[in-house]
Parts: structure tokens; sequence; C-alpha cells
């Protein structure tokens, strides 16, 4: 996929996703929330860095579709600036059928700005099946600076105690030429983490990922994460 195309469908549904704002705003529903890791270990298998970081994340919901943008700071180098990430789409509910249960689709384009000025665009699927351990299938297709493509699978678990909730998840992931050479499985992951709800609208969670290399370029590490999300 060309990277002027994916910029240009990144501007038209980032307009989609704001158009109800004039419309049906109260419709609209907006998240801010943060992140701090202990490293910055990627789902799709990439170490970025042994630093760990502070992301801050704004999103608006519309009936359409939704938009987000997250920036992470280094928190070893004096906060600096470690890129940026903005990304829209829209969700698609498929019904129940004879091959499986009701399902989410989300589709999405999305386009990381790093701090040397190279952006890197790409087109993210994900497919969660509403069934026991809620099954997933990622798909990524990078753009122009950063091509190749990434599928993983996953399954996923969450027990609620009140206020608060317990959540278990595991993933697989399948690398073709993303950032590397090779077509093969790359690495698995399992997180485990615990949410609060602290107040009516927001929530405190912390939790760790630990991730077993199978190739070369992913490693096997883990990293501890905390995170807080406030709802509009």
């Amino acid at each position: 996929m060309n990277s002027n195309n994916i910029q240009s469908t990144t501007k038209s549904l980032l307009a989609a996703a704001l158009l109800p704002l004039t419309l049906h705003a109260t419709d609209i529903t907006a998240k801010l929330s943060t992140e701090v890791w202990s490293q910055d270990v990627m789902n799709r298998g990439f170490v970025l860095s042994t630093d760990p970081y502070f992301k801050p994340e704004a999103t608006i919901n519309s009936p359409i579709g939704y938009a987000y943008v997250n920036e992470k700071f280094d928190l070893a180098k004096s906060a600096t600036d470690r890129g940026s990430y903005i990304a829209a789409g829209t969700n698609f509910s498929l019904p129940a059928n004879i091959i499986s249960p009701k399902s989410n689709l989300d589709v999405e384009v999305g386009q990381l700005a790093q701090p040397n000025g190279k952006r890197c665009p790409e087109l993210y699927t994900n497919l969660v099946v509403s069934a026991p351990l809620k099954p997933s299938f990622e798909a990524v297709v990078g753009g122009k600076d950063f091509p190749g493509k990434y599928f993983s699978a996953g399954i996923s678990k969450t027990k609620t105690f009140g206020d608060t909730t317990a959540s278990l998840a595991a993933k697989i992931g399948y690398n073709d030429h993303y950032g590397s050479n090779y077509s093969a499985f790359s690495h698995a992951t399992i997180d485990a983490s615990v949410s609060q709800q602290i107040a009516k609208n927001a929530t405190i969670s912390a939790g760790v990922r630990a991730q077993i290399g199978i190739k070369d370029h992913a490693q096997t590490t883990q990293a501890y994460f905390v995170k807080t999300a406030h709802n509009f």
C-alpha cells in the first residue's frame, strides 16, 4: 500500500470520526489515558528500548468511527520525545452465523512519527470473536518506510470481583518480513493485569507482559506497566 494513500486515508477517517461532533454531540465519548512501562516492548515482538517510558493518549469515539493519538516520553533521558502515533478507524459488529458466534472487527489506519522525522504508516485490522476465551486475530500491513506484514492469534479471559477486574491474555505472532528478513513465527506474549475502579468513570491497573522470543529479533524478556483511564 502506497504511503501517500495511507496518509490520505488517515486524514479522511479522522475527519469522518470527528464529523458527528456537530451532528450528534450526545453520541460522542472521549477517553484520556496514561501508561508507564518499565521498557518498550511492542506487541509485535520488538524491544525498542530498555528504558522506561510514559505514554499519554487521547481517544474520541463517534457513531461511525474513532480516532486517537499518543506520544511516548523516555523517563531515563529527561523525558525525551520517543515518537507519536495517530490513528483512525471504525468498528463492525458481525452477526452470529453457522461458522462463528457474534464478533467485532476493527479496521484502522495509523502512522508512527519518529523523532528523526521518519514516518511509518500502516493498515491494521483486529477481529475479536464473542466466544469463550475471546479468540482474536490481528493483521498489520506496513507502509513504504516499514514494509511487510504481521499476523497474530490470541485468547483472553477476564474475571470481575466487584470493582476489581483480573485479566489474562496470550498471543502468538507471525512476522512476514515486517521489519525483518524472514517469514516465520516470531514470538509469544502473556499479559496479566489487575484493574481497579477508583471513581465512576476512572480506573487504574497494573500488570506484567512476558515475551518469549522465537526468532532472533524477538527477545525473551518482560515489562511491567501501570495504566490509568478516565472516560468522559
